[in-house]
């Protein structure tokens, strides 16, 4: 439902890139758009990026989009009044999901419930209502939980999430978002810090790379990483064999200190 609202918002599209091999098809491609090209540049050491005119044929419905947003706001708000009337922190929010302190979960359902009657319960996975935002394969979202929290910036954390499966074996996992930044550049950059595999099935993170990662940024440290790390698909980005500089926001990071649960609704 985030990616439908978000269609009635789009901001108009005034240019685009391309880019283009360090080679005689760069050269042609300047030759044949120069009237429409903004500027170029160089991206890693074998790659140019082309900034480009675009005419704008994109079609939006802000009124519509406002009025969505709106309404989550209030949505939202409900449940936060009710966090800070119980004087419990929240680490994270996004447009439709919070990362709060497992612990006060029921007295926040007690509260939620009885000051708002006439709504659907806090808890469910209806409009409205809100659930576990956290998953992990053969594990029921209840029994899933973030042990440690690293927050960045806007869509930049690192949860290290405990879960236990139907066998009741504990497991561990995370859940990682870094907008700009692909999950295999992450990967790779965070085996330089720890190499060491952390098993889940068949797939493999380097959940204690990642850590260290979030830790050397948290403490204001600006890191490079390849976009398109050696091994991975070649078609992510055109410019994979360049570096990206990683750096935290202005805005001071923090660290959740205990269990906590990402909450979120389909608002």
């Amino acid at each position: 439902m985030n990616s439908a609202y978000g269609r009635t918002i789009l901001r108009s599209v005034d240019e685009r890139n391309v880019y283009k091999d360090r080679n005689d098809a760069a050269e042609t491609f300047l030759s044949n758009n120069f009237v429409t090209i903004k500027e170029f540049k160089d991206v890693g050491q074998e790659s140019i990026e082309f900034t480009m005119e675009e005419t704008d044929h994109g079609f939006t419905m802000p009124h519509a989009g406002s009025l969505v947003l709106s309404m989550s706001k209030r949505i939202m708000n409900r449940v936060m009044n009710c966090l800070s009337d119980l004087n419990s922190p929240i680490y994270y929010t996004d447009t439709d999901s919070m990362c709060i302190e497992d612990a006060i979960i029921p007295r926040l359902e007690a509260l939620y419930n009885e000051r708002y009657p006439y709504l659907p319960p806090l808890n469910g996975e209806g409009l409205c209502q809100f659930h576990s935002d956290f998953s992990v394969k053969g594990c029921q979202s209840d029994d899933i939980f973030s042990k440690r929290g690293y927050f960045i910036g806007k869509k930049m954390y690192l949860h290290i999430l405990q879960a236990t499966d139907s066998k009741n074996k504990t497991l561990e996992w995370y859940k990682m978002s870094f907008k700009g930044v692909t999950q295999a550049s992450l990967q790779h950059l965070a085996s330089q810090f720890d190499s060491t595999r952390t098993y889940f099935g068949s797939e493999y993170s380097y959940i204690r790379g990642l850590e260290l990662t979030f830790q050397q940024l948290i403490n204001g440290k600006a890191l490079r990483a390849l976009q398109n790390p050696p091994g991975e698909k070649q078609d992510l980005f055109l410019y994979s064999k360049g570096n990206v500089a990683i750096q935290t926001s202005s805005k001071p990071p923090t660290t959740s200190p205990s269990r906590t649960r990402s909450i979120g609704t389909h608002a």
